[in-house]
């Protein structure tokens, strides 16, 4: 089922980084080559543009150009995935995630709004701070949450932006929580940790996680929701195209430790196991989250109400077995 045409513009904002990549590909996947890709690619020292190797687009546009380019086919766009952002927990320059975060975005919304284009935007668990007041995506409890990072306050103002001009029935947000998956290897640091655990297994015979730094919460015993990307962009893609709005997390709803999640990574190499426990960067204790896990329930209720078929999430130890092979073949570990 879907609503939008392929006769169709469907714009994608960093379409050429991780989440957008996979996008496009399930996108194309469905029949829907009439793409638009907005995104920097002169700043991508680490090769950022091979992820567009094998896309069926329209047309690529540099980010600075692309509200230039919507102007000039508001009758074309039928669709508007928004992607790109600077989605860098550790920095530190709050007035460049502003800009590209939140400003950028707002003037995304505006246009989306007046013309009567359906938008889908990237939000974050970032927003969810230290989950002191829980993972539920509730409305009325968005103004309560407290980041912990300027990235997280930067989505979380959106949200509040969104909510404030009454655009929830027109809008989609979602909160994605730690996803993984190919075309994640331009980031860097900021790949997911299934990269770089199986980047250390290989080359050290070893897997490192961060003390713990809270009573009550061992070393490793850190949570997170991990999320395969794959099973990111489907259920992103079934909402969007089929009319579903509001602000919704996206995240598998099962919170899985960092050695759960090493286990993973070591059976999938078929290694033995060897974690090693080292101290976490002081720069990093403030800004650190022990724990997330997606509440699902409204998301669940809202693919319900248009007659969706109910989502699945790929079991963890089988996506990150199918990931580290991918990861392992293509750097020739």
């Amino acid at each position: 089922m879907k609503k939008i045409s392929t006769d169709r513009i469907i714009v994608v904002t960093g379409g050429a980084g991780f989440i957008g990549a996979n996008l496009v590909d399930e996108l194309n996947q469905r029949g829907y080559e009439n793409i638009v890709i907005a995104d920097v690619l002169a700043d991508s020292p680490r090769g950022q543009w091979k992820n567009l190797r094998g896309k069926k687009l329209k047309q690529y546009v540099h980010e600075e150009d692309l509200m230039d380019y919507l102007m000039r086919h508001v009758q074309d766009v039928g669709m508007i995935f928004h992607l790109g952002a600077c989605s860098d927990t550790m920095e530190e320059d709050c007035n460049y995630l502003m800009d590209n975060n939140y400003t950028y975005s707002v003037r995304l919304a505006e246009y989306a709004l007046k013309h009567e284009i359906p938008m889908c935007y990237a939000s974050s668990a970032a927003t969810y701070g230290n989950g002191e007041r829980g993972y539920g995506d509730d409305i009325d409890q968005i103004d309560q949450l407290r980041p912990i990072n300027c990235y997280g306050l930067s989505k979380q103002l959106f949200d509040q932006w969104v909510v404030s001009e009454e655009a929830l029935d027109q809008l989609l947000g979602f909160k994605f929580f730690n996803i993984c998956g190919p075309y994640e290897s331009h980031k860097g640091t900021m790949a997911s940790v299934v990269l770089h655990f199986t980047r250390q297994v290989m080359s050290d015979g070893v897997i490192r996680l961060f003390k713990s730094y809270r009573e009550g919460i061992g070393d490793g015993e850190q949570a997170r929701d991990f999320t395969c990307v794959k099973d990111t962009v489907r259920i992103m893609a079934d909402a969007a195209l089929c009319g579903v709005t509001s602000i919704h997390n996206l995240g598998s709803g099962k919170a899985t430790t960092y050695v759960e999640l090493a286990r993973a990574v070591f059976a999938a190499l078929d290694k033995k196991e060897n974690i090693e426990f080292i101290e976490m960067p002081e720069k990093l204790r403030g800004q650190y989250q022990y724990f997330t896990e997606a509440k699902m329930d409204n998301l669940k209720r809202a693919f319900e109400k248009k007659g969706l078929e109910p989502f699945s999430f790929t079991p963890l130890n089988e996506w990150v077995k199918r990931y580290v092979e991918e990861i392992v073949a293509e750097e020739g570990l």
